[in-house]
């Protein structure tokens, strides 16, 4: 429970609040800018291997011919510049087999041909972006870089893809607009994205899409695999990143989250895509920048942690939603999902859940007037408080 009498919501909207977002580097690496430099979006900040992987390449077993004819094979030379993909050796059609080619693993330089066949490609080092535009408040502390930025944080349900920016596009209705959508904008819709909708971002190359839901049987029509989100072929044919405010299904964004978000039409916006449901949560967010990096870290409390990735400094301009008895909130994950429902109690102490877990927990009075008891971390805020509302007692453990 915070000091306000109040508990967070599953679902956060901070409105002009300070911002921290951390920059993992993982493996160490070379970072490339200074405590109190200003950055935007596409500001590499590191430099993961700044020596770059090996990557080594058997062309003879890879054209299946002798080991001695492979380096004649190969179409590149040592010290020539090759992309992941293109092609590094081919087998001539002269020797009577079907034409065969090798492709390089990684972008990077070819570094050495052998005269057995090896080739070694040296990838370049992988860069690490800012992502969101402000100020480094941290560069290389404790394996990691800080930006501090302020502005708007809204955290969504699910989320696909990776990290993208681009200016605010938003939509008066869930339909694509007749003149198409902006190339590399982040597009908002205040409906459920349809297949037309997604089918339009696609085609215009918009960066990300932000709606309250859509349906999985779109998604999977476009080629993502629900079963191997991250594979290859989900990312290839999906190549949108995606943030549902809602879940799945036909709801309607809330009110404040699209006014939020119309507020701020033509800013740019930060996306991020990655989602983990389990252990170790990681949700999708959308981050606005607006008027211009902070001077410095503030003075006084930590942070509130929002986010594996993301803290919010707290004060009275700003806040994330808080339950509270009578508190209107909406169901966004578990049995009772996409049911809106009415705060009734806020146990101050865990309890067990279906599931066997113990948890914080809020019981809540559904619309059909059932009283149940769901995890805490299930539910978020709506606008508004239900009138007559008052606290009652605990009911089923969902």
């Amino acid at each position: 429970m915070t000091p306000g009498g109040g508990y967070l919501s599953g679902a956060n909207i901070f409105r002009d609040a300070l911002v921290e977002v951390v920059r993992p580097l993982p493996f160490g690496g070379d970072v490339l800018v200074r405590e109190g430099q200003v950055v935007d979006p596409d500001t590499v900040v590191a430099h993961l291997n700044p020596s770059g992987y090996l990557h080594f390449v058997n062309v003879a077993r890879e054209l299946d011919v002798p080991f001695h004819m492979a380096a004649g094979c190969v179409v590149k030379a040592e010290g020539e510049a090759v992309r992941r993909g293109e092609v590094l050796a081919c087998r001539p059609a002269a020797l009577g087999l079907v034409l065969a080619e090798c492709r390089s693993p990684a972008d990077g330089i070819v570094e050495r041909i052998y005269p057995s066949g090896l080739v070694t490609v040296r990838a370049y080092p992988i860069p690490v972006t800012a992502w969101v535009g402000g100020r480094v408040l941290e560069a290389g502390t404790s394996g990691r870089v800080v930006i501090l930025t302020k502005g708007t944080l809204i955290q969504g349900v699910f989320g696909l893809g990776g990290e993208r920016h681009g200016r605010l596009f938003v939509l008066p209705n869930n339909r694509p607009p007749p003149g198409g959508l902006p190339a590399g904008g982040v597009v908002v819709s205040p409906g459920p994205a349809g297949r037309d909708l997604l089918d339009a971002c696609l085609a215009g190359r918009a960066a990300a899409l932000v709606a309250p839901t859509c349906h999985l049987r779109d998604l999977e029509a476009l080629g993502w695999d629900p079963g191997r989100p991250d594979s290859e072929a989900s990312k290839r044919n999906l190549s949108l990143v995606l943030v549902l405010t809602e879940g799945f299904g036909e709801q309607e964004m809330s009110t404040p989250l699209y006014e939020a978000l119309a507020e701020r039409e033509g800013l740019v916006a930060s996306v991020s895509g990655h989602t983990q449901l389990r252990a170790g949560v990681l949700r999708p967010e959308v981050i606005v920048p607006s008027g211009g990096p902070p001077a410095s870290r503030p003075v006084g409390p930590a942070p509130l942690r929002v986010g594996r990735r993301t803290a919010v400094y707290l004060d009275r301009n700003c806040g994330p939603p808080r339950l509270r008895v009578g508190s209107a909130v909406r169901v966004i994950r578990g049995a009772h999902e996409g049911s809106r429902a009415v705060v009734v109690e806020l146990p101050p102490h865990p309890r067990q859940v279906a599931s066997g877990a113990v948890l914080p927990v809020v019981v809540v009075r559904l619309e059909d007037g059932r009283i149940v008891t769901v995890a805490r971390a299930n539910v978020a805020a709506t606008e508004g408080t239900a009138a007559g509302e008052t606290a009652g007692h605990g009911g089923e453990d969902r």
